[in-house]
């Protein structure tokens, strides 16, 4: 008896304490709440009108071109790659600020895969991405091999095959005037004209699988060793500056312009061989988008430049992607 009495009277005595520590956990955690959507998520809605809906969903369809040129430094040679011109059908799906897309190609002799996840809130962006295309490519442009190869423009070259994938961190200073995802994600819209400086963090890693027997047999003669490697991997860290601006021209719409530069640490492995420098890159975006909360259309448009110099090579890729879409949100909130 005596020892059931002093269990009662222990538990009894802690349960205070107990609600005191699980009241003082949940200030803690409704504080933090409270310190991120007062830093990072709270918008003025003069400048831009807060989220109505829950979930949006966004059928796409892309436009990419890219070229590819690489230039042995040492034997003064340059052989330049473009894919055939192909186009992929894909969506958008998302909650609130979280967006996951998926993409394939419509040509089927051309494969590609796309999958992109993005999370925005007003200060806080980020982006992931995968992509890999195969086959498809046709050579553009040689230089420095002979002139028994000027008839070599637009032969087909299946022995390319490029991976690449990546993360982006970005921070936008305007944030409670200017939104990013007006333009790029459809989640808000933009009242009045308004712009910001924005800063990010940028890691990239591509693989590049290199065939050279299946070049056309007019190169091989006079190929130098540089174009014989099987396989070109490089990573990429990078810190960058960007002004994006948001100009409302009509009511619901809006059209954005932003350019990127970015300096980052290259690292590039080419048949077990490691190398490493600093370079530079170029980025430029603009998107025109219809949006009146329930419905919204537009398009977007990217184009990138990337440099990367080694001892051997000097490699210059530049993309340019099209992007057209239309959907609508739904599940309104509750107020």
């Amino acid at each position: 008896m005596t020892r059931a009495i002093t269990i009662f009277l222990l538990i009894t005595l802690s349960l205070p304490l107990r609600s005191q520590t699980e009241t003082k956990k949940e200030n803690l955690f409704w504080r933090t709440v409270e310190w991120v959507n007062r830093n990072f998520v709270s918008q003025d809605t003069i400048y831009v009108s807060p989220e109505k809906y829950n979930l949006f969903i966004t059928p796409r369809y892309t436009f990419k071109d890219e070229r590819y040129r690489f230039h042995s430094t040492e034997g003064n040679q340059i052989i330049t790659l473009r894919p055939n011109i192909h186009n992929t059908i894909g969506a958008n799906f998302g909650w609130r600020w979280i967006s996951v897309g998926y993409s394939v190609a419509l040509n089927s002799h051309t494969p590609e895969i796309d999958i992109d996840l993005g999370l925005y809130t007003s200060g806080l962006g980020l982006e992931l991405l995968l992509n890999r295309r195969s086959e498809g490519y046709r050579i553009e442009e040689v230089e420095g091999f002979g002139s028994n190869t000027a008839d070599l423009r637009g032969s087909p070259f299946n022995g390319f095959t490029i991976t690449q994938g990546g993360a982006k961190l970005t921070y936008v200073f305007n944030y409670r005037r200017f939104s990013f995802p007006a333009a790029y994600s459809h989640t808000r819209n933009q009242r009045i004209n308004a712009g910001s400086f924005i800063i990010g963090a940028t890691y990239h890693q591509k693989i590049f699988r290199f065939d050279h027997t299946k070049l056309p047999e007019e190169l091989h003669n006079n190929m130098h060793e540089t174009f014989k490697f099987n396989e070109l991997r490089y990573m990429n860290i990078s810190v960058n500056g960007c002004y994006s601006y948001n100009w409302v021209f009509a009511k619901d719409f809006v059209a954005n312009i932003s350019a990127t530069a970015s300096v980052g640490y290259k690292g590039n492995e080419m048949n077990t061989q490691f190398r490493q420098n600093i370079n530079f890159d170029l980025q430029a975006r603009a998107a025109v988008v219809y949006n009146n909360q329930r419905y919204f259309a537009g398009a977007s448009f990217l184009a990138h430049s990337f440099f990367y110099n080694s001892n051997t090579m000097r490699l210059e890729q530049d993309n340019c992607t099209l992007k057209v879409y239309a959907g609508f949100n739904f599940l309104r909130r509750k107020k």
